[in-house]
């Protein structure tokens, strides 16, 4: 952050944690990776195409759409069940999937989304408080994804 106009060592330490966590929260809300470099190249060449899922993608998404549990497809791609997620999220963004039962139970559904109306949907984080930090934010995460799926898909 030092880096950015304008933020010196004062306002770092004034306001760095909370600056940071504003943005992964942003972030864990819209599905966007936060493990990658900064490319000003990438940046100037315009959106991505359109393309086949490549590396353990090409692996996670056929298990994905057969429903199997995120541990499973975690232990036999040999990565953590949070690039699990993530992939699921990137997979719902390119399709619609029908259901997420197999990851959430109807009832987990449920309260995520009385307490999404309760709380909002802008940030995770009050949801998962009023959830008592009892379920996962990327469980948060998936059914909000679901559910602005199914507002976006319905005929």
């Amino acid at each position: 952050m030092l880096s950015v106009s304008g933020i010196g060592k004062v306002k770092l330490g004034a306001y760095g944690q909370v600056f940071l966590e504003a943005i992964q929260e942003h972030c864990q809300t819209a599905s966007i990776d936060m493990d990658v470099q900064w490319n000003k190249a990438a940046l100037n060449s315009g959106p991505p195409k359109a393309t086949r899922p490549s590396g353990t993608k090409a692996t996670t998404y056929p298990m994905l759409r057969e429903g199997r549990s995120f541990e499973e497809i975690a232990q036999k791609a040999e990565i953590t069940v949070g690039t699990v997620v993530s992939h699921v999220l990137d997979l719902m963004q390119e399709e619609a999937l029908p259901s997420i039962d197999c990851w959430l139970s109807t009832e987990l559904q449920q309260r995520i989304v009385s307490a999404a109306d309760i709380v909002g949907r802008e940030r995770l984080k009050p949801i998962f408080e009023h959830l008592g930090q009892s379920v996962s934010y990327e469980q948060i995460r998936l059914m909000l994804t679901f559910e602005r799926q199914q507002l976006h898909h319905v005929d």
